[in-house]
């Protein structure tokens, strides 16, 4: 006996809809398997304690439970409602997807919206519509007292530099006090990607500022170290590209002396490149030659740039 094959009843659903009397008198317009935005849903950051009893005393994570959401807003996006009752969604939505009902608790689940800026919008509505109040734990966070799940707001530019440096420096107006604070932080981290990472952002970003006096010397430094970089690693992506053909065609001996020859005059190309270019304030084009082969070729004909140094 054939297995028995489970009713479709979402169609009957959906035709039983349009069939109501409501529909004629409201001029209710009824769509089937509405599509939630563009692109699939995604939670930004999504943090998990493997033992919720261990608990901090303070700071961000003091609110943390065993499943942590996390939306952050970058220094020229705003908080605003939507963003509020969208992670909230997410939130319904990763406790419904799990395969068994309730297997992850509504009470272990957290919302932390991070911002730059204080969202007095959102805090009032959220006051007029639901009764939540907003109380300061510290510094720069604020919990919502009274939200369906447990949540609290960051605005990075109010927290304690001292305790969260990095969060508070990724902004785009840091004055030439924070900057060097940045600066003798990442010193003692310099090897790390996450660190070069933040760093690298916080240069894009802070452009003009970086431009003063009194931190020519140690932004000079760091460009050539971060950018200098960038340049002779797609040197040497290209050099090994050269070698890989070399020698399909049988000529890998002389391709390895010419690659090498041609690492050395990268390197002396690339480094007179960035010096010139750190010499004339021209930061942007020196990051738009990190990024743009074309570009580069283009400022290096332009400054009479080749593997001789003058």
């Amino acid at each position: 006996m054939g297995r028995k094959r489970a009713l479709q009843w979402h169609p009957a659903f959906f035709a039983a809809l349009r069939a109501m009397e409501e529909k004629k008198q409201c001029g209710l317009q009824i769509q089937r398997e509405y599509n939630l935005g563009t692109k699939p849903r995604q939670i930004d950051v999504l943090i998990t304690k493997n033992n919720p009893e261990n608990e901090a005393r303070s700071g961000i994570g003091r609110i943390f439970r065993k499943h942590n959401i996390v939306e952050y807003k970058g220094p020229s996006d705003k908080l605003n409602c939507n963003d509020f009752y969208k992670v909230c969604g997410y939130a319904c939505f990763y406790i419904g997807d799990a395969r068994r009902v309730l297997e992850i608790d509504p009470a272990e689940v957290t919302l932390t919206f991070v911002c730059s800026s204080y969202p007095v919008k959102l805090v009032r509505h959220l006051a007029k519509q639901y009764g939540i109040r907003v109380k300061k734990e510290e510094a720069g966070i604020y919990y919502l007292k009274g939200s369906c799940f447990p949540a609290q707001i960051i605005v990075s530019r109010r927290l304690n530099p001292e305790k969260y440096l990095w969060l508070y420096a990724l902004r785009s107006d840091l004055d030439a006090g924070e900057l060097k604070m940045v600066l003798g932080d990442y010193e003692k981290h310099r090897e790390s990607v996450d660190y070069q990472s933040m760093m690298d952002i916080i240069i894009r970003a802070n452009r003009e500022r970086m431009k003063e006096d009194e931190m020519c010397e140690a932004l000079k430094e760091l460009y050539e170290e971060i950018y200098a970089e960038k340049l002779e690693e797609e040197f040497a992506a290209r050099e090994k590209l050269g070698e890989e053909r070399g020698e399909k065609r049988g000529e890998r001996r002389g391709e390895k002396r010419g690659e090498r020859r041609g690492i050395r005059r990268g390197e002396m190309i690339m480094g007179n490149l960035v010096s010139v270019l750190l010499e004339s304030g021209r930061t942007e084009d020196l990051q738009r030659a990190a990024e743009d082969q074309t570009y580069r070729r283009k400022l290096m004909k332009e400054l009479g740039i080749s593997g001789r140094r003058s």
